[in-house]
């Protein structure tokens, strides 16, 4: 009889600890971060700093600009055919859009990409991937992105993803899609 109220209690110790690996288990899990917060140096030593949450991307410095997140290399030929297009659409929608541009294809000195960038006019912000390695892994599994240059993301003004590209992206396509949405950014300013 001790041996059966040996294992009865024994048994209920047992299922005992495992609900409560299970609980702490939950609530590790709802403890866990709900949105993650990247770093990183523009080619002016300016930071770039991005929330990424279940809401979208907040760009701290962008806020309330619409915001095109563009992975690109320097020795890409379609990524190098579209700079012209970009500087250009920054230049016109510069009052409500920006252009953050993270060069991913082979690291950079600060020098080096300081005259690329000068050498090709940009006139947005540029970074270089050493320091953006997390943010990159991070889009990478997020985007389902697997590395295929040029890729851009175009987010409205409140982070939300409006559209991926994967590959070249003509000037008319681009420029269209961001009017919509700065068009939309200035139907929510009314309703407010």
């Amino acid at each position: 009889m001790k041996r059966i109220y040996t294992l009865v209690i024994a048994l209920f110790v047992l299922v005992g600890l495992n609900l409560n690996a299970q609980d702490k288990k939950e609530q590790e899990e709802a403890a866990a971060p709900t949105s993650y917060t990247f770093s990183f140096p523009d080619y002016k030593n300016q930071m770039i700093n991005i929330t990424a949450s279940s809401k979208g991307l907040d760009f701290k410095e962008q806020k309330g600009k619409v915001v095109l997140l563009d992975f690109f290399g320097k020795k890409c030929p379609p990524c190098l055919m579209e700079i012209p297009h970009l500087i250009k659409i920054q230049e016109k929608y510069k009052k409500d859009f920006q252009i953050v541009a993270l060069q991913v294809q082979q690291p950079m000195t600060h020098e080096q990409l300081v005259s690329f960038i000068e050498e090709k006019g940009i006139n947005y912000q540029v970074a270089d991937t050493p320091k953006m390695q997390d943010f990159i892994g991070f889009i990478m599994s997020a985007a389902q992105w697997r590395g295929m240059i040029p890729f851009m993301i175009l987010l409205s003004e409140d982070g939300l993803v409006y559209k991926m590209y994967k590959g070249m992206v003509s000037e008319e396509v681009l420029s269209k899609d961001i009017e919509f949405l700065i068009a939309e950014k200035s139907k929510n300013i009314d309703k407010k």
